[in-house]
């Protein structure tokens, strides 16, 4: 029976499932072994190789198929022998250890020789990454090796299941619309006077609130409350009724509804000489 081939936006999805699912790992194994009482940091690379073997062993060795191409239903084409599944794991995580331990080998170089090898090291990397953009531009043209270490080994990834991916349009189309809505109403929301709404609501409905705080009544106490969020006023301010407000929020509310009532008590005030600060004669030890 014919391989399918995979799509190529399902394969590079798949290298970054796995990349994930590796850094979630290694995060959560290095937070356990910080907790020993030796210095672990020095041994990172050496545990993040630990690391990727096991997953390799679990995924790629033992079923054909990394972890995240399991999830979106693809794995390697039945050219994967045990032999070449070697050689993939050699050659895509002993590269990646022996550049992060790159420093210590060059040390061990005679010192006469530092100088060359490093130059040569940074040869090799510079030849490496010029090496995977090529495979990438490869791989957008022809889908087949999404990694230079697929090329290499001569593995691709198919799908797993016999039937063909089918792109359901009519989903798509949902989704769009959702999300042209969802920008939509973001966008209107603040433009929005919530404040305004809910004041003519009110005054229709019949429920609003009696105007009976005069101006100067206020007591200001531990006890007191901003009228609006409840809360032990930051910045005590007054508006002319016997209510305080923390400074944002009566800033705040006033800027967005010039007409802004008083939660407590319905009072509104127009005059900007009306919001001052709570002076020390309105405060009162209780």
């Amino acid at each position: 029976m014919p391989e399918n081939p995979s799509t190529r936006v399902t394969a590079l999805d798949a290298i970054d499932l796995d990349s994930e699912i590796q850094r979630i790992l290694k995060d959560q194994l290095l937070k356990i072994v910080h907790i020993l009482s030796p210095p672990w940091a020095r041994w990172e690379p050496e545990l993040d190789l630990f690391l990727r073997l096991i997953l390799w062993k679990l995924s790629v060795y033992e079923a054909g198929a990394t972890f995240g191409q399991q999830l979106l239903s693809i794995k390697y084409n039945s050219g994967l022998t045990r032999r070449k599944s070697v050689a993939w794991a050699a050659l895509a995580f002993g590269v990646g250890y022996l550049h992060k331990r790159s420093s210590e080998l060059t040390n061990a170089v005679a010192p006469e020789h530092k100088d060359k090898v490093r130059e040569w090291l940074g040869r090799l990397e510079a030849g490496v990454q010029v090496a995977r953009m090529l495979n990438l531009l490869m791989f957008l043209r022809e889908g087949q090796f999404p990694d230079l270490v697929d090329r290499i080994v001569a593995v691709k990834p198919v799908a797993a299941t016999p039937a063909n991916r089918i792109v359901g349009y009519s989903y798509m189309t949902r989704e769009l619309l959702w999300h042209g809505f969802i920008e939509c109403i973001v966008f209107l929301l603040p433009l929005v006077n919530f404040s305004a709404l809910q004041r003519s609501f009110r005054r229709l409905s019949g429920l609003g609130r009696p105007k009976t705080a005069q101006q100067g009544s206020l007591v200001y106490t531990t006890a007191t409350r901003c009228a609006v969020c409840q809360l032990p006023p930051t910045l005590p301010h007054q508006m002319g009724c016997g209510h305080a407000f923390c400074y944002y929020c009566l800033l705040s509310n006033r800027t967005a509804d010039v007409k802004f009532e008083c939660p407590s008590c319905g009072h509104s005030t127009q005059d900007s000489s009306a919001v001052r600060p709570v002076t020390s004669a309105q405060c009162r030890t209780i």
